[in-house]
């Protein structure tokens, strides 16, 4: 087996870990989903009717930014933090692959920099709105 097909089948598994891994491990509670529930309204007519309003539009942009922030970008984030560690324990004398080692540990500090950013102005965003209260972006996130 060639170094290029070993390369390309831990990408495909480290991929697959990261997607899978916060189910697997009930981090990310599927039961409740990403799209709130909506408000069931009486019509006039007796009958229930499903009514998705201005909440639950909020409740869907936390729980978007939430599973992409906390559930997918952070553990990428580790484990990008281990393979840029892992290539700079095994450098040895080479210094391109320590210098690549660096890039990568930087590109991942900036990320989470500009999601951490990103974060904020929609926080700030959902503040201007006067939002309710009751939907802080880091409500319910352990």
């Amino acid at each position: 087996m060639s170094f290029k097909n070993l390369k390309k089948i831990l990408i495909i598994i480290f991929l697959l870990a990261v997607v899978f891994t916060p189910a697997v491990s009930f981090a990310f509670d599927v039961s409740k989903g990403i799209v709130p529930a909506c408000t069931n309204v009486l019509q006039p007519d007796g009958t229930m009717e499903c009514i998705w309003g201005w909440n639950e539009l909020m409740l869907l942009i936390k729980n978007i930014i939430n599973f992409l922030l906390f559930y997918l970008a952070l553990p990428a984030a580790t484990l990008a933090f281990i393979y840029a560690g892992w290539l700079y324990l095994s450098s040895g004398d080479k210094a391109a692959q320590r210098a690549k080692a660096k890039s990568v540990f930087l590109n991942v500090v900036y990320g989470l920099i500009i999601a951490a950013a990103a974060w904020l102005i929609v926080s700030a965003i959902l503040i201007g709105l006067k939002v309710q209260p009751g939907y802080s972006l880091l409500e319910k996130v352990q």
